[in-house]
């Protein structure tokens, strides 16, 4: 008792006596305060946060969730296929130049009687470096695969060889790769054979 009169000072007690019209009732300070701190007691301990979560805030939390999930996994997928794209796009630059510098310096494996030129050919799983004038009559025994991704589709330029001294080509044009989630990039040899690739 004597420690509800010490907490319930008596302007608290004024307060909360005329709120609930208690001017008229001989209550005693320590019993008043006894009964508001019963009350209070009783009002925090059927709140719903004291019981746990109620189901609409729970599904609440399980949608967002769901949102939050759904978005990182589209966007983790969109971010695989671009690497994928780019890990072809640079192996495939890497061996035009390859094979641009092995022409322009008349690089020759075997017997050759001058100089010769080199390429690369586009195939279903690999791409193709070649030593040749073309893709058909080059010398099989020198070819060097390399391994492409095969979810990747490839329109435009198949096959580029580069002249030998100059690395000059023949046909211009363009390499895109693109796949099915609609990514693309693109990689175009000019005349003189310098290539340029985009996103």
């Amino acid at each position: 008792m004597a420690l509800y009169i010490k907490r319930c000072t008596h302007t608290q007690f004024e307060k909360t006596r005329n709120m609930f019209l208690l001017k008229h009732l001989s209550i005693q300070a320590g019993a008043f305060c006894e009964i508001v701190s019963n009350l209070r007691s009783r009002h925090v301990s059927r709140s719903p946060s004291a019981n746990g979560f109620s189901i609409i805030e729970i599904i609440i939390v399980l949608a967002l969730l769901t949102s939050i999930g759904g978005f990182a996994m589209v966007t983790s997928l969109s971010q695989f296929r671009t690497s994928v794209i780019g890990d072809d796009r640079e192996t495939l630059v890497t061996l035009l130049q390859h094979a641009r510098a092995l022409s322009m310096n008349g690089e020759c494996e075997g017997t050759c009687p001058a100089s010769v030129a080199h390429g690369v050919a586009i195939a279903t799983s690999t791409f193709i470096l070649f030593q040749g004038l073309t893709f058909t009559s080059r010398d099989r025994a020198y070819d060097s695969f390399f391994v492409r991704d095969i979810h990747t589709t490839y329109s435009g330029l198949s096959e580029i060889v580069f002249a030998p001294l100059s690395g000059n080509v023949a046909t211009t044009g363009d390499i895109v790769i693109s796949d099915i989630m609609g990514t693309t990039s693109k990689v175009s040899i000019n005349n003189i054979g310098r290539i340029i690739w985009s996103r």
